[in-house]
């Protein structure tokens, strides 16, 4: 049984190291590569890990895991993020979840409109309000947003769930800023 604890103890250190090795290199590309190139070697590392720990998985099915996904999309919230947490997490998992926090961008308010329904509220000129400019994909977008903060909130025990998670909130992130370039 003490070899069964050693094995376990070891296994823990390394995967421990190798989630802050992970941070630090998502880190150290920063500004050193294009996004297209860091996507890129992400995805060929992370598909060769686990085509290594599962031989009968092909490179081409691992890269479409959501293991292998979410993990990618962990590397390039870090990589992207354009103001980074300080301190900065240990692990590339908590590292991305507090860049995603940092750089969220301000979710559009939306105001009532049962004050009158002019969209003015305590002096503010006509069409001031963030309510009265709002798209709708902005508040379809907020609400998309706030759902999965919420579902975040439930899930903070359960690690497939979180993972799952992030890689929405990232497609949600990719999204609204396809939108906003639109």
């Amino acid at each position: 049984m003490s070899a069964w604890r050693l094995a376990l103890t070891e296994a823990a250190i390394v995967e421990g190291s190798s989630a802050k090795q992970l941070l630090n290199l998502a880190l150290a590309a920063r500004g050193l590569v294009e996004v297209d190139t860091a996507r890129e070697a992400f995805q060929d590392a992370y598909a060769a890990a686990y085509v290594k720990a599962s031989p009968e998985v092909t490179d081409e099915q691992a890269r479409i895991l959501p293991t292998v996904r979410n993990r990618v999309s962990e590397a390039m919230a870090v990589f992207k993020a354009a103001v980074l947490p300080d301190p900065m997490p240990n692990n590339l998992s908590r590292a991305a979840d507090a860049c995603r926090k940092l750089n969220a961008k301000p979710k559009p308010e939306i105001l009532d409109q049962e004050d009158g329904g002019d969209g003015q509220e305590d002096g503010e000129g006509l069409g001031q309000g963030v309510g009265s400019k709002a798209k709708p994909e902005d508040e379809a977008l907020t609400v998309v947003f706030l759902a999965l903060e919420s579902l975040q909130r439930q899930a903070v025990n359960n690690k497939p769930a979180l993972e799952a998670l992030s890689a929405m909130l990232d497609l949600a992130q990719a999204l609204s800023e396809a939108l906003n370039e639109a």
